[in-house]
């Protein structure tokens, strides 16, 4: 979940919002409306064309508010659970630095290396474990490691609401 689009979409569609409860947008219909949109927020348009559509066509937009409200609730969970960085930080040095010294560690070795003085760590910290063991995140320090695991819970749920209206009814019919 990249949030730094989505927090500009975010911005976009509320704008796009506002425009459609002023007076002079209020009685057109969806395409001139669209149009108009498209000459105020041509990059919008340009970059986020399905996304542009939707907002100003009024189609969909449970989705994307979900996926708002994921946002802020990330945010929110984030800050009030970034002092777990602290105690984060000591077991994801010593954890680095067993994946260098041994090559080749399997993650139920890890998963047993960590129990041994951090048994809580596996059942609250899953994801965690899964971006130490993945070199795309070696350069992640505690404080993003924590974001991805407090994110992973949250794009589960965006992932189950987008399955329930798109792909369970195709698979269904």
């Amino acid at each position: 979940m990249d949030f730094d689009k989505i927090k500009l979409i975010r911005s976009y569609t509320k704008k796009i919002i506002k425009f459609k409860n002023l007076e002079k947008y209020k009685n057109m219909n969806k395409d001139e409306f669209s149009e108009c949109m498209s000459e105020i927020f041509p990059s919008f348009k340009n970059q986020y064309n399905e996304v542009f559509k939707m907002v100003t066509h009024n189609e969909d937009l449970g989705i994307l508010n979900l996926m708002f409200k994921k946002i802020e609730d990330i945010d929110f969970e984030y800050k009030n659970r970034y002092d777990e960085a602290n105690y984060l930080r000591p077991i994801i040095k010593e954890v680095r630095n067993l994946l260098i010294n041994e090559n080749n560690i399997t993650k139920d070795d890890l998963v047993k290396f960590i129990e041994k003085s951090n048994s809580n760590f596996i059942e609250k910290y899953p994801i965690i474990i899964d971006k130490l063991l993945d070199n795309d995140y070696n350069k992640y320090d505690e404080y993003s490691l924590l974001l991805e695991q407090i994110k992973y819970n949250h794009e589960i749920v965006i992932g189950n609401e987008l399955a329930k209206k798109y792909v369970y009814p195709k698979i269904n019919k």
